[in-house]
């Protein structure tokens, strides 16, 4: 008897959630497919995994002791076809690059263009993400590596970070505001004005980002949403709110009707590159990595 892999997909999500409705939507299958997928495996293992009451599912025994041997399966799938992946990319080399906001300037330019001289027939393909769960694409194998600020989002084990460099952060304002001739502001000067968030992202990870509360305990004031920081600039471009943004985001959306003013007391931002740790070695990602951190080392 064989089981496909895209049942035991299934049920993990099933394991993870202990809520059908949540799963399926995570799988994005309607809720009555994932039902008959659960179904069809419980009649091939013949014994329930789930016990479902209207108030809630529960793993039986059985379903506790599949658990472990279908993360087997799934890692042992995935990491088959990754291989597969590889050993096309070995004829021509691909990398999927993610990134979220500008791309760190000259210094990633300089990057890419090295990597192209480099590796022999290397084609990149460039995909820009959103700010919430950027790291998604990366375990999902959508991208081979993402270029994202390390504070906004927490880093799991099975990822590996390269330090590309340390910027600044400015606050975003309308050159209307304020503060928007000013050479630099205190922390302290920022704590009144009502700020621009992402859409999605978690208030805790919106808190470490803008520092809310600040060290002197005052909260900040929240204010309209944007989904990229397009979306941001404009915002802040009609004096609706403020945001705080690395210093590589001046260079690459400066205009007219914006203003970005360095933050004195404020650490820098990480700018950093995520890669899956289980990267084949000898990849044209290992290439790559090793290009970044000539780059990053040098003066």
């Amino acid at each position: 008897m064989e089981v496909s892999s895209h049942a035991l997909r299934y049920f993990l999500a099933v394991a993870r959630e202990l809520h059908f409705a949540r799963a399926a939507e995570a799988l994005h299958i309607s809720p009555p497919s994932l039902s008959q997928q659960i179904l069809r495996l419980e009649q091939q293992v013949g014994r329930p995994l789930f016990v479902r009451t209207s108030r809630a599912v529960e793993l039986t025994d059985a379903g506790r002791a599949l658990v472990p041997l279908a993360t087997r399966a799934v890692d042992a799938g995935a990491a088959v076809s990754e291989w597969i992946e590889q050993l096309e990319r070995q004829a021509q080399p691909l990398l999927r690059l993610g990134f979220v906001v500008g791309m760190g300037g000259a210094l990633t330019t300089r990057i890419i263009g090295e990597a192209t001289r480099r590796i022999e027939g290397l084609r990149i393909e460039m995909q820009r993400l959103d700010f919430v769960n950027q790291l998604d694409a990366l375990r999902e194998r959508r991208v081979d590596a993402v270029f994202i600020p390390e504070e906004v989002q927490p880093i799991p084990h099975d990822v590996d970070v390269t330090v590309v460099y340390t910027e600044p952060r400015v606050l975003v304002v309308s050159d209307a505001h304020p503060l928007a001739g000013r050479r630099s502001v205190r922390l302290d000067e920022t704590s009144a004005e009502t700020y621009i968030t992402v859409s999605g992202m978690t208030p805790e990870r919106t808190d470490a980002w803008l520092v809310n509360p600040r060290p002197d305990g005052t909260r900040l004031r929240m204010g309209s949403q944007a989904t990229d920081i397009e979306g941001i600039i404009e915002l802040c471009a009609a004096g609706v709110g403020v945001n705080i943004a690395g210093a590589a985001v001046r260079e690459a959306y400066s205009r007219p009707g914006i203003a970005f003013v360095p933050i004195d007391d404020l650490a820098p931002s990480r700018f950093v590159l995520c890669t899956r740790s289980d990267a084949f070695a000898g990849s044209a990602l290992t290439t790559f990595v090793a290009i970044v951190r000539e780059a990053a080392a040098a003066p």
